[in-house]
C-alpha cells in the first residue's frame, strides 16, 4: 500500500514539475450538517429580535442555529427569502464538531403572520418559524381562548400530520378566540413530539373568531399528543394525532467501486465478545423520495448483523446509523453487504484476544528523517475519488531497520489537509500507521478499526506541526499483539 501511495505521489510530483505551474493554496470548503448525527433531527435554533410589518431588520434580528462541522473551512449558511426578508451567515471555521452560528437578518417584513424559513447548509435543510406582528398598531389585543372545560374549542387541523415528515406551511391548527380589544397578538403552544405551533398578527375586529397557528418541527412518532395553547393568562389544551408514515423512501447507497463510501465504523470488535450500543456503522445514502426505510446487512456474517430503520424527512445525502447485534465467532476480516439493489460492501476486522507488548513513545522531530506532504491545488490524488493525502515517513537511524510511516488520506474528492483532528471517530478521512521494528517485522493500525489519532495544530506551505497516538498490531495488523504509540509529536519542514 505504501509503495502504491509513493508511486502516485512520484507521478504527481513529475507532472507538477513538468508543467511548471504555480501551486495555489486555496481555502478549504467546510462540510457539515444542521442535523443531529445521532437521530437525524434538526439541531436547535433560536430566533432573536422583534419582527414588525414595515419595520426594517436591525442587528438585533438574527437566528442562532447549531451546525455540526465535519471538516473546517469556509461556509455559507442561509435561508430563503420570505415576506421581504431573509437570514444569512458566511465565514471561516478552523474547528470541527458542534458550533453555534448566528445568521444575520436583512430586509423588511411586508405583512404580518408566521413565516416558515428553510435554513440550508450543504445538503441539510431545517425549518425555523418567525412571527411578524403589526408595525403601526402598538396596542396589544385583549382576548380569551375558546374553552370547554380545559379544552380548546373550534380546533380544526390543516394539512397532513405524518410521523417523520417535516411540517410546512400547510400544517396548521385553527382555534376559537373571543376578542374584546383589537390590536397585536402573539400565541404559542407547548412542544410535543418535536412539533410546536405559533401565530402572530393583528385582531382588527372584536368578537368571536378563529385564529390560525402554524406548525414547525418534525414529528418523531405516530400517535396522539397533547398541546397547550398559551396567551397571557388564557390557556387551553387540544390533542393532535400523527399517522404512521407508510410511504417507502426511495434512495441509493453511496459507494465507490462497490465499497460503501463514506463509512464510519464505531466500537471495538473482538471474537467471543458480544456487541453493545457502541458497535454501530454510519453509512451515507442519497434520498430522492422521503419516507420509511429499513437497512440491514442480513444474513449475519461471523455471528453478527447490522440493522437500522426510521424515516427520511429530506432529500439528498442522509447519514444512517446501523446498530450491531450478535457475538463475533472468529477473529479475522469479514465482508458485510448492505442488502438491496443499490447496496454496497464494507470490510470489518474482528480481533483476537489482545496482548500489549510495549509502549512506543515517538518524537518525529528526532525519529523522522524526512517528510513528504502533497499540498497544492485540488488535484486528483492518490485517485480521482479521494482528496488530499499527507504522509509522514522516516526511520529511527540510518543503520536500523526501524521505520515509522503515518498516512492521512482525505476520502472526499477535492478536499485539502487542514488544521484539525483526524482518525478514530472522525468522518471523511482515513489514518494509517505503519511501523517496522528493529527486526523489520511489520506492525499496522488503521483508524476505521483502531484508536488512531492525529492532530494538525499548524500547517503552512513550508511546515507542519502536531501530535499523534494509536496502536499498531503485529503481522501487518492481523496479530493479537500490539504496541501502543504514545506522546507522538512533530514539528517538521515540508519538502
Amino acid at each position: 500500500m505504501i509503495i502504491l501511495t509513493r508511486f502516485y505521489y512520484l507521478i504527481l510530483i513529475i507532472v507538477l514539475f513538468a508543467c511548471q505551474r504555480e501551486i495555489v493554496f486555496e481555502t478549504n470548503t467546510a462540510q457539515g450538517t444542521l442535523k443531529s448525527q445521532l437521530n437525524g433531527d434538526c439541531l436547535p435554533a433560536a430566533v432573536s429580535g422583534m419582527y414588525k410589518k414595515d419595520t426594517a431588520l436591525t442587528i438585533n434580528n438574527y437566528i442562532e442555529i447549531q451546525a455540526h462541522f465535519v471538516n473546517a473551512g469556509s461556509y455559507t449558511i442561509y435561508s430563503d427569502t420570505l415576506n421581504g426578508y431573509y437570514f444569512r451567515s458566511e465565514g471561516i471555521t478552523a474547528d470541527t464538531g458542534l458550533q453555534t452560528i448566528r445568521l444575520a437578518g436583512s430586509g423588511t417584513p411586508v405583512a404580518t403572520g408566521v413565516n416558515n424559513f428553510s435554513i440550508r447548509f450543504e445538503n441539510s435543510i431545517c425549518r425555523v418559524s418567525v412571527a411578524v406582528a403589526g408595525g403601526t398598531n402598538n396596542t396589544s389585543a385583549i382576548f380569551t381562548l375558546g374553552l370547554s372545560g380545559n379544552n380548546c374549542t373550534g380546533i380544526l387541523p390543516g394539512g397532513s400530520f405524518i410521523a417523520g415528515l417535516s411540517m410546512n406551511n400547510q400544517n396548521t391548527i385553527k382555534a376559537d378566540v373571543n376578542v374584546t380589544t383589537v390590536g397585536n397578538y402573539n400565541i404559542t403552544t407547548t412542544t410535543a413530539n418535536g412539533v410546536s405551533f405559533a401565530a402572530s398578527g393583528i385582531f382588527s375586529t372584536p368578537g368571536n373568531q378563529q385564529v390560525t397557528l402554524y406548525a414547525t418541527g418534525t414529528p418523531q412518532n405516530a400517535g396522539s399528543f397533547n398541546y397547550t395553547i398559551n396567551s397571557g393568562s388564557s390557556q387551553c389544551q387540544f390533542s393532535l394525532t400523527y399517522t404512521p408514515n407508510t410511504t417507502a423512501a426511495v434512495y441509493t447507497t453511496n459507494s465507490t467501486g462497490g465499497l460503501c463510501a463514506p463509512i464510519t465504523i464505531n466500537g471495538i470488535y473482538k471474537a467471543g465478545v458480544p456487541l453493545n450500543a457502541t458497535n454501530t456503522i454510519n453509512v451515507q445514502v442519497n434520498v430522492t423520495t422521503p419516507g420509511t426505510y429499513s437497512i440491514t446487512t442480513a444474513p449475519a456474517v461471523n455471528g453478527i448483523v447490522f440493522n437500522g430503520s426510521g424515516n427520511f424527512t429530506t432529500t439528498g445525502n442522509n447519514t444512517v446509523t446501523l446498530f450491531g447485534n450478535g457475538t463475533p465467532i472468529l477473529a479475522g476480516t469479514n465482508i458485510f453487504t448492505i442488502a438491496g439493489a443499490t447496496g454496497c460492501n464494507f470490510p470489518l476486522k474482528h480481533k483476537a484476544t489482545e496482548q500489549v507488548l510495549a509502549s512506543l513513545p515517538v518524537n518525529l522531530t528526532v525519529f523522522l528523517k524526512r517528510i513528504i506532504l502533497m499540498q497544492g491545488a485540488r488535484l486528483s490524488f492518490p485517485s480521482p475519488f479521494l482528496g488530499q493525502a499527507m504522509e509522514l515517513m522516516g526511520k529511527a537511524t540510518d543503520t536500523t531497520a526501524e521505520n515509522l510511516y503515518i498516512a492521512l488520506n482525505k476520502s472526499q474528492a477535492g478536499t485539502l489537509v487542514t488544521n484539525g483532528n483526524y482518525g478514530w471517530g472522525t468522518s471523511f478521512n482515513t489514518l494509517q500507521f505503519y511501523y517496522y521494528d528493529t527486526t523489520a517485522a511489520f506492525w499496522y493500525g488503521i483508524s476505521t478499526i483502531n484508536m488512531e489519532y492525529l492532530t494538525i495544530s499548524s500547517i503552512t506551505a513550508t511546515r507542519v506541526t502536531g501530535t499523534f497516538s494509536g496502536k499498531v498490531y503485529i503481522d501487518g495488523g492481523w496479530g493479537s499483539q500490539f504496541k501502543v504509540i504514545t506522546e507522538g509529536q512533530f514539528d517538521l519542514p515540508i519538502q
